[in-house]
């Protein structure tokens, strides 16, 4: 793995996992090594979701989720034009969830916009409970909008003809 890191020049790394029946959320940085004049922890972001409601009405928050911390982690690399590697365990679900939430608050995309870019690059198949996740972001987001949570689901789970 790391040879294909170098490769590609990934400099940055958000390791998201969530492992059932674990309590609560948890963080853990490794400093990084730059010289940005403020101390931050951005070389390696480790991030323990948990667990994720399958109800769509129970689905946690931007801050709950740990979301706002891997935005940050991305857009700090993005500032020093660094490449960002962004993984899960099975790579289908969870880290396709993040870059999506991504793209939906920091560069204003529609959730089936981001869904779509993502998946024309990348093969996704999102689970349930992230699928909820990101709908209610899309309702957060544009609150006056037409937003029909079936309809979102039904697009977001089709599976993908990637090769």
């Amino acid at each position: 793995m790391l040879e294909k890191r170098n490769r590609y020049t990934t400099k940055y790394i958000v390791e998201v996992y969530s492992v059932p029946g674990e309590p609560g959320h948890s963080l853990s940085l490794i400093p990084c090594t730059c010289s940005r004049g403020a101390r931050h922890s951005w070389s390696r972001l480790k991030v323990d979701l948990g667990d994720m409601p399958d109800n769509l009405g129970e689905s946690p928050t931007l801050k709950d989720c740990c979301f706002e911390d891997i935005n940050e982690c991305i857009n700090a690399s993005t500032e020093k034009r660094k490449r960002v590697l962004v993984h899960c365990r099975d790579g289908f679900s969870l880290a396709p969830t993040c870059i999506i939430q991504y793209l939906m608050v920091k560069q204003n995309m529609k959730l089936i916009t981001a869904y779509e870019l993502l998946r024309a690059k990348y093969p996704v198949n999102i689970k349930e409970c992230h699928q909820n996740v990101l709908v209610s972001l899309e309702k957060t987001l544009r609150p006056g909008g037409n937003v029909d949570p079936k309809c979102f689901k039904q697009a977001i789970s089709r599976k993908v003809a990637w090769t």
